[in-house]
């Protein structure tokens, strides 16, 4: 029952955020004052020119106000760090006192085994954020799949709470070649997120079919910094590495983080 009151809110909300009310600028700056969304850095500040509530969340920014970081990889959201660390015995934390498994995150073995003792970063993204996702470093797309599952809230309060949360919602894997070897990023949806696009293949989600569904990539090639996809409302990115991959700067868990830099 609450997954199915889950699905018809986010229905409902990928409805209203499309509607293009007289009203909507009104409605776009009471947010912006009650998340304290940052709109210095937006391409377009006229809060009027948006044509519905989903244009201004995934807003582009104004990149020349935003420098490349001189790191080989950089953060690809504005967000704060939720957990952070090595990957061993296929085993992701979670939240304090809780796990997941990488094997369930990717959806099967042959797509985890490659980053066995490599490392992940969790990056979670709250309503006042950007919502557009960068790429962290130059990579070719290998392989995606779109991953169904529930649209529990990835709120930090239900990471403590919900166990194996980022394993059991919606998600669309991505994965890359980078300079150090293979890297994924990992799109996880939610309640209100059920939509998520990629710039190869655009709405992932939702789907109508409950299978893992792997899709033909084509020849991409997408370099540090450049977009890759978009969540339509927030959620969480996670990034899994290969072994040996190393990150410039210091980082560690509710540190907040901004796209293409570190901090």
């Amino acid at each position: 029952m609450q997954q199915l009151l889950l699905l018809f809110s986010t229905k409902l909300v990928y409805w209203a955020t499309r509607l293009p009310l007289h009203s909507i600028a009104r409605i776009i700056a009471w947010f912006v004052k009650k998340y304290d969304v940052n709109m210095s850095e937006a391409k377009e500040q006229d809060l009027a020119q948006y044509e519905h509530f989903n244009a201004f969340f995934t807003r582009e920014l104004d990149m020349s106000k935003r420098p490349m970081s001189d790191a080989e990889v950089v953060s690809p959201v504005d967000g704060k760090i939720a957990t952070h660390g090595q990957i061993d015995d296929d085993t992701l934390l979670q939240a304090k006192g809780h796990t997941y498994s990488l094997t369930a995150l990717l959806g099967s073995l042959d797509w985890s085994e490659p980053y066995e003792q490599g490392s992940y970063l969790n990056i979670y993204l709250s309503p006042r954020d950007y919502h557009r996702i960068h790429m962290p470093m130059d990579g070719k797309l290998l392989r995606c799949r779109r991953i169904p599952g529930t649209l529990f809230s990835v709120s930090p309060k239900t990471a403590q709470s919900v166990k194996g949360l980022f394993a059991r919602n919606e998600r669309v894997v991505a994965e890359f070649e980078g300079s150090q070897g293979k890297f994924s990023m990992v799109l996880v949806g939610a309640v209100n997120v059920r939509a998520i696009d990629t710039v190869w293949q655009q709405k992932l989600t939702p789907a109508q079919n409950r299978k893992i569904e792997d899709y033909d990539t084509p020849d991409i090639r997408l370099a540090k910094g450049e977009e890759m996809g978009r969540f339509n409302m927030g959620s969480t990115v996670i990034l899994v590495f290969e072994k040996g991959y190393q990150f410039a700067g210091e980082f560690g868990d509710e540190v907040k983080v901004r796209a293409n830099v570190l901090a």
